[in-house]
Order: C-alpha cells, then sequence, then structure tokens
C-alpha cells in the first residue's frame, strides 16, 4: 500500500519527494523534476505524488449560466440586473489548458487505483492551496480510494526536509476545523467578488455601451486613483510660516499645541510648527519682541536610553513596498523574488499578512535567527523568546508568520547564481527578510539624549540632539545616529534671551500621482483615507462613525490580500481603466467614466474593508460563510444595482466621449474629422458601441514611443499627416508617417546609411538586412548577430533561455510576416 500526497505545483512536488527518503525516489532533486516534467507524477516504493498546475477548475462565465446575463445584452426589466440567482449558479468548469487537462487525467488514474491507504493533501498552505486541494479530491473521481485523507500544511519550502518531515508529522484530518474554515474563506471570497464583479459589471457595460470593468478592491483604486488626479487638478498651494530662534549656534523651533480628538474619542494635544494666517504670526511677534526675547528655560534634560521598539519582520506586502521604494522595482517583480527564494528553499511562505510570532513556533524562529546570524556573521546576536515579536495574540489574527530565512544557508555559489539571473535584487531581498528577523536578537543601541525647551511670554521654542554611545542594532539596518549633540551650560529655570528671531516661509506641496509602491502602501494603510475625511468632516454624529470605520481599517489590514494586490494593479492597467505613465498612475477615458459612474459604495474603502473584516472572521470562526455571502449580496442587488441602471450620471458620460481635434486634418479613408480619446487620435466614424468597433477603422495610438521616442500630440498631427516614406516626420528614433493602406496606419522609416546588398546592419534596438529588420530583444535576451543575420534571410533559429528561476529551455522561432521586426514561435 502507498500514500499519494498531493501539492499545488509540479515543483513542490518533486522537491518534496527528495526529501521523503523513499528508496525508490532518491534524493536527487533534479533526476526527480525531470522525470516529473515526462510523467506528471512520481512513484517510489512508498509515496505517489502528484500536483494540479495552480487551479484545474475556474468558474464559468456568466453568459454560460444564462445567455440572457452576457454583456451588452440589455435586460428589458431593470430589476433583473439584480441578477437574484446568480449567487446560487456559481459553477466551475475543467480549466482548458493543455497541462492542467494533462494533470486531471493522471489524477483521476491514481485516485482510482486500489493501493493507496492515504491521501496527503500538501498544497500550498493558504486559503486558494485549500480550494485547490479540494478540488484535486472532490472534483475529479466520484469515489475515494480510502478514508483515510490528511492535510499538511506546510508554510516552509518544499526543498527543506525538515518544514516537510514537520509538516508530514502534525498533519491532521483534512475535515479539522480549522481547515473547513479556511476553505469555507475562500468559497465565499470567491463568490463574493464573483457576484460583485460579474453583477456591476453587467450593469455597467449595459448601461453606458463600455468596457467599464471593476471589482470589489477595483472600484476603491479607481476612487483612489481618480481621487488623486482631482486633488492636483483643484490643487491650490497655501502659504505657511513658522519661526526659528537663535542663540549663538543654537537654532530653536517654535511650536505650540493644538487639541485633537483620537480614534479612542479622547482629547490629546498634537504638536504644530507652522502658522497658516499671517496675522497670527505677526502677533506671536510683536509679544517676543515686546519682551525682549527674553525667557526661562523651562525644560532642560540629557539621559542615557535605549529605543524600544525595532523595525518588524515583514509581511509579503511589507516586502515589496521596501523593495519598491528602495530599489525601485516593480510590484510584480518583488513577488517574483519572492517565489524563487522560497521555490528554491530559502524562505518561508510568502503570501503572507504576519509580523509577529507566536510562542509556538519558538523552533521555526530559532532556526531562521542561526540561519541570519551564520549569513550575515553577527556573533553580537543572542536568541531570546523574550522579545516584542512573540505575541500570541497578534499571531492568531494572521494568515501565516512573517517572511523568514530557513534553515538553508545560503552560500557564496548560491548568492552568485542570484547575481546572475535575469530576475534583479534577489540578494538584496533575501537580506531584507533575514536582517528584520535578526535585528530583534541584536545588542541594544545605547542613546544619549538631549532636549532644551525655553519660554518666553508663554510662546516656546524647543532644540533636540542626540548621539549614539552604542549603535547596536541599527549597524545592521545601516540605521545609524548621527551625533547632534549641543554645547550649554544652561539649566532649567536659567533666564535666557535670543540673539534674534527669523520668519521662515513656505508653501504647501502640490500631491503627486500614485505610483505601484504608493498605491501599494495606501491600500495597506488605508485608514489613512479615512484620517483625511476625519479632518474636514464637521457633524458630531458622522464624524463618531468615521472614527469606528478607521479602527476597522486598521483591523483589516488594508484592502486585498499580499497575494492579490500587485494582481489586482495588473488587472486594472490590462482592461484599460489604470494607464501606468511615466509620471505616475492615471485613469483612462474608461478609467475616468467608470470614476463618475460607479456606486459610492464601491469607491468606500470602508465597505470593502468590512468585507475583508467579515473574511477573517470566517476564518476565525466567528462568522458562518453562508451568511457572509448573503450579506455581500444583498448589498449589490438594493445598493449598488440600483444606483447604477437607473443612468444618472448617463448625460456626464455623453459628453466627454471625445474632443474634437482643433485642426484642417482630415481622416485618410473616410476623410471624416479626427477626434482624440485618451490613447488615440481616431475618426469620428470609428464607433465603439456595446463592445464592438464599427464604421471607418482609423485609429492611431498617441504611444509611440517604440519608433519616434515619444507620444504624439496635437501639435505633431499636421507634419505627420503631411509626412511620406520619402520624407518622414522625425524627432527621435526613427521617422514616421501615415500609410492607410498599413493596418497600424503608423509607419516607421529607420536612418538608412549606404551598405552593401547582404550586409547585417545594427541599431540601438535592431538589426536590418536589406529591406528587413528584427528587434534586438528576443525572449528577455538579446539576439546574437549571427541568430539575427539567419531570422533576415528567412530561415528558423532555435533560441535558448532561461526561466525566472534559472531553469534552461529552448524554443523555435522565425520572423512574423504580419508584424514587422517581430517574431512568432513555431
Amino acid at each position: 500500500m502507498k500514500t499519494l500526497i498531493l501539492t499545488e505545483k509540479r515543483e513542490a512536488g518533486y522537491q518534496a519527494a527528495s526529501t521523503l527518503g523513499d528508496s525508490i525516489l532518491g534524493g536527487d532533486e533534479k533526476k526527480l523534476g525531470d522525470v516529473s516534467k515526462t510523467k506528471g507524477y512520481l512513484e517510489g516504493d512508498k509515496y505517489l505524488l502528484c500536483w494540479a498546475s495552480g487551479h484545474l477548475f475556474t468558474q464559468i462565465k456568466p453568459s454560460q449560466i444564462n445567455a440572457n446575463y452576457q454583456l451588452f445584452k440589455k435586460f428589458e426589466n431593470k430589476e433583473d440586473y439584480k441578477m437574484p440567482n446568480l449567487v446560487n449558479e456559481i459553477k466551475t468548469e475543467q480549466a482548458a489548458e493543455q497541462n492542467k487537462q494533462r494533470q486531471i487525467k493522471i489524477l483521476k488514474e491514481l485516485l482510482s487505483r486500489n493501493d493507496i491507504n492515504e491521501i496527503i493533501v500538501m498544497t500550498d498552505a493558504d486559503e486558494e492551496g485549500e480550494a485547490i486541494g479540494r478540488d484535486m479530491l472532490y472534483k475529479i473521481v466520484k469515489k475515494l480510494p480510502t478514508n483515510k485523507i490528511t492535510r499538511a500544511f506546510n508554510s516552509g519550502s518544499f526543498k527543506a526536509k525538515e518544514a516537510v518531515e514537520k509538516a508530514l508529522n502534525e498533519r491532521e484530518p483534512i475535515d479539522t476545523p480549522k481547515y473547513n474554515r479556511l476553505y469555507d474563506t475562500q468559497q465565499v471570497r470567491s463568490k463574493g467578488d464573483y457576484i460583485t464583479g460579474m453583477k456591476l459589471i453587467k450593469a455597467l457595460c449595459d448601461t453606458y455601451g463600455r468596457k467599464l470593468y471593476t471589482g470589489r478592491v477595483k472600484g476603491v483604486i479607481t476612487a483612489l486613483i481618480g481621487n488623486r488626479e482631482e486633488e492636483i487638478k483643484n490643487f491650490i498651494p497655501k502659504d505657511f510660516y513658522s519661526i526659528t530662534g537663535k542663540k549663538g549656534v543654537i537654532e530653536l523651533k517654535h511650536f505650540f499645541y493644538e487639541e485633537q480628538e483620537d480614534e479612542n474619542g479622547k482629547m490629546s494635544k498634537t504638536k504644530q510648527e507652522r502658522y497658516y494666517e499671517k496675522s497670527i504670526l505677526e502677533e506671536v511677534e510683536k509679544r517676543l519682541y515686546k519682551v525682549g526675547l527674553i525667557g526661562f528655560i523651562e525644560e532642560y534634560s540629557k539621559e542615557i536610553t535605549t529605543t524600544k521598539n525595532r523595525p518588524l519582520p515583514l509581511s509579503g506586502t511589507d516586502f515589496a513596498s521596501e523593495m519598491m521604494g528602495k530599489y525601485k522595482i516593480t510590484y510584480k517583480q518583488c513577488n517574483e523574488i519572492l517565489d524563487y527564494l522560497r521555490t528554491n528553499g530559502f524562505t518561508t511562505y510568502p503570501g503572507t499578512n504576519g509580523r509577529y510570532f507566536s510562542k509556538n513556533d519558538n523552533a521555526d524562529v530559532q532556526n531562521a535567527f542561526l540561519t541570519a546570524k551564520k549569513y550575515f556573521n553577527a556573533e553580537a546576536a543572542e536568541y531570546s523568546k523574550d522579545v516584542p515579536i512573540f505575541d500570541d495574540k497578534k499571531a492568531a489574527k494572521q494568515n501565516h508568520t512573517p517572511l523568514s530565512p530557513t534553515a538553508k544557508l545560503p552560500t557564496q555559489r548560491d548568492v552568485n547564481e542570484w547575481q546572475n539571473q535575469k530576475l534583479p535584487k534577489i540578494k538584496e531581498g533575501y537580506e531584507l527578510i533575514a536582517k528584520r528577523i535578526l535585528v530583534h536578537f541584536m545588542p541594544d543601541d545605547e542613546i544619549e539624549k538631549q532636549s532644551l525647551t525655553i519660554n518666553i511670554d508663554d510662546l516656546l521654542f524647543f532644540v533636540s540632539g542626540q548621539k549614539a554611545i552604542k549603535q547596536g542594532w541599527r549597524e545592521l539596518l545601516g540605521q545609524e545616529i548621527k551625533n547632534t549633540l549641543f554645547e550649554t551650560e544652561l539649566k532649567k529655570g536659567d533666564q535666557i534671551d535670543l540673539d534674534k528671531i527669523e520668519r521662515k516661509t513656505g508653501q504647501t506641496k502640490c500631491p503627486v500621482l500614485f505610483n505601484e509602491k504608493t498605491l501599494t502602501d495606501i491600500m495597506l494603510n488605508i485608514s489613512k483615507v479615512v484620517d483625511d475625511m476625519i479632518k474636514e468632516e464637521t457633524d458630531p454624529q458622522k464624524l463618531q462613525q468615521l472614527k469606528k470605520d478607521r479602527k476597522l481599517l486598521k483591523d483589516a489590514e488594508g484592502i486585498g490580500t499580499d497575494r492579490t494586490r500587485e494582481q489586482i494593479i495588473s488587472d486594472l492597467i490590462n482592461e484599460e481603466i489604470v494607464l501606468n505613465t511615466k509620471d505616475g498612475l492615471i485613469l483612462s477615458q474608461n478609467g475616468n467614466i467608470l470614476y463618475r459612474v460607479l456606486p459610492k459604495h464601491l469607491k468606500d474603502p470602508i465597505m470593502t474593508a468590512q468585507w475583508e473584516n467579515a473574511f477573517e472572521e470566517i476564518r476565525r470562526g466567528e462568522k458562518a460563510g453562508n451568511d457572509v455571502l448573503a450579506e455581500i449580496d444583498n448589498t449589490i442587488m438594493n445598493e449598488m444595482i440600483p444606483g447604477i441602471v437607473n443612468e444618472p450620471n448617463k448625460e456626464y458620460v455623453m459628453s466627454n466621449e471625445n474632443k474634437k481635434v482643433e485642426s484642417d486634418i482630415k481622416c485618410p479613408l473616410c476623410g471624416g474629422v479626427l477626434v482624440e480619446t485618451a490613447k488615440t487620435y481616431k475618426c469620428e466614424h470609428n464607433e465603439y458601441k456595446n463592445g464592438q468597433q464599427s464604421g471607418c477603422k482609423f485609429s492611431i495610438f498617441k504611444d509611440q514611443t517604440k519608433f519616434f521616442g515619444r507620444a504624439i500630440n496635437g501639435k505633431d498631427l499636421p507634419a505627420l499627416f503631411q509626412a511620406t516614406k520619402e520624407d518622414p516626420y522625425k524627432d527621435g528614433k526613427a521617422g514616421i508617417y501615415i500609410d492607410p493602406t498599413n493596418q497600424y496606419f503608423v509607419v516607421a522609416v529607420f536612418e538608412q546609411r549606404e551598405s552593401t546588398p547582404g550586409e547585417l546592419i545594427e541599431t540601438p534596438k535592431t538589426f536590418k538586412l536589406n529591406d528587413k529588420f528584427v528587434f534586438k530583444n528576443v525572449y528577455y535576451k538579446d539576439l546574437t548577430k549571427t541568430e539575427a543575420k539567419k531570422l533576415l534571410e528567412g530561415n528558423e533559429v532555435t533560441l535558448k533561455r532561461k526561466t525566472k528561476d534559472g531553469k534552461a529551455y529552448e524554443l523555435k522561432v522565425k520572423l512574423d510576416e504580419d508584424k514587422p521586426g517581430s517574431v512568432v514561435k513555431i
């Protein structure tokens, strides 16, 4: 009899197999990887291992449930847009991808064998892993070969023998309540997002005749970006003033206190240094001069202390924010770094929202500590259970422990391999994770702090300084304290007269557009949005509610999850709701329309935070999944759908469709007037209704960076439309002109130079041979001259490339006859 182990991905399957000590499977990971690729499963003396390749089943489209649910097919009765039965009609079907169909077939055969005595589900340790595992069990065969089905929850690496052994030794029955709750959470999240997206998209597309894609989190992001654009558009700089005082070489800042109510309703004082009313500042200056700038020392202190709080271990989103901010890489690259490190056994599960450990995690933390200590050669580090990162109460609210190094210590060879990968900053990513664990076991810092406050006619000035006696843990993070102590003989109660005061003026700064990092930060710290609302609210009842909402948002730890935030932003860009420009993220034309017509609930971060909080309550066993799903559906049907289908914003949309181009240029195909959209210049007769293009086809993209070096604007159009192939319009990489017979209409003309027939010409971006050219970069690597010449001569070429995790592969390509400069896989 054998044990069947189910994993989520092939890599996890063969990596886990190499740790089992099976006499037939052996421990050669590379060999097992090759066999797994060929067979689709692995079989040993005691174990069978098979995998899913991600989700094997997908939710079917609403139009497959009911033909009337398809987009741009309007319901006669507006009430029908509520689609009350949809939540009970959701079905799944087998994924169409060939590799997934193959795994379904193999699983069906394995699950029908009569020599299986136990099935162990060892898919990823999260909601999605729970769903994938149960799909593998219950959607492929009618009857399973055994009643002994267990769950091995591996939050470590499948390469690490210790992590796999720990998960197997601690496995529990698949129907253990905590795993059932995790599955329920995924199902409610998935179905809730399905009905939110499908119902609202159907209502929006049918009502406004445009592809307006949205969803629970997408709606909030659309609103955040739109609100920021409005802030920038309406921004008026505001003058502010401050006062400094000088006493010898010491410069002191004037400050005052303002009372504010905190989120718990208590009044607290906050220190302010800016005046926004010039007249108030002038009154302060008069008071100071009236008493001759003479006052007394109200407080003077000098003490030695240590810093209580150190930077916490990282969640997945914390990691992305730090890496994007410091190294200017993309959100996608951050997630790829985490996946690479986990897949290769160096760090723990990447999709975590955790920042704390429970006391039961002591052994894992100690392993992480030892690895980090050896890696950084940190002899001064000492392990202790009495550090603030151990917090049972906070850890209980997390889906996983924080990112941590595993027991696998990277060698110099590993580090060299990281630095040779196409994926950037792998070493820096590993070190960031390791440092945020190790820092809590490094020696304390020892800081000498100095503070001086003076009082002149009840007007306060202060100066502070500090010096590190011991930098301690700060040296590990590069956060050393500089010496800013100042020399003085003054003590509390002494009289002091300032040498002079100076008025300083400034202006408030205009907000800037979001980028991936700042948008991710605000998604994670969405309560800051409510902070601004609280400042502006004057109604006492609404103010009190906003303060409760702010606490809810903090408890929900943002919108989206650590594993979905990057994908949601990417989807909005791919769906052309959001444009990722060099200046930042902006809304497209459809995005602007969506911003105006979205129901207020869907733009409100409070609603989605309430839902996120409800999902966590399901996971913790505090709420029933069906009750949460019913609440979500009722909100959509009764509070969102009516606001869309009654068309309150139809007039705005129709009036902002297109702008007429102010010139005499006519469409080269039909002579119609040119109009401008968010991304194109097109003919007025080029219409797009109900998801379909009709009329004249003329349309050119504004973004011509690839050939021209920049986007074109209205000032370029006269010269562009007069240009010819012989005399193209030039202002960058290549000349361009309009060719009505070309499907893209804009055609590039590259710089010509005298060349002999058959000579290969190289430019910064291309290779050219006779009248053909090919772009250098093909599948993330530049072509060699030999490869380029073969392609341009009409031959097929086999290219050698590497995947993101460093695995070599080959692909055969040829020149694409339909897309100049491109290649196509054979």
